[in-house]
C-alpha cells in the first residue's frame, strides 16, 4: 500500500476509536476526518510517509505550509469583503 492508503486506515480507524469512546457527532468526525486526510495527503506528498510515521518536524512542516497558503489567499479574500 502507498503512503495515503495507510493513512486512510489509520484515520478510519482513529475516528472509529473515537466514536465509540467519545460518541462525538457527525460533524466533529467529519471535521477531524477531513482534517487528517489534509495532513495525511500533505505528509504522503511530501515527505513521502504515512500518517503512522509522523514526527515532530513533520507537524512544525505542515504548519508553515498550512499558514504560507493561508498567508497567499488572504489578499483575494480581502477583495470579496
Amino acid at each position: 500500500m502507498n503512503p495515503r492508503e495507510v493513512s486512510q486506515e489509520s484515520i478510519d480507524r482513529f475516528v472509529d476509536a473515537v466514536w465509540i469512546e467519545d460518541g462525538l457527532s457527525t460533524n466533529t468526525l467529519a471535521a477531524y476526518r477531513r482534517d487528517l486526510a489534509l495532513y495525511g495527503d500533505w505528509l504522503a506528498k511530501t515527505q513521502e510517509r504515512a500518517i503512522d510515521s509522523t514526527r515532530e518536524a513533520d507537524l512544525l512542516a505542515y504548519n508553515v505550509s498550512r499558514r504560507l497558503l493561508l498567508v497567499a489567499l488572504l489578499p483575494a479574500w480581502r477583495l470579496t469583503l
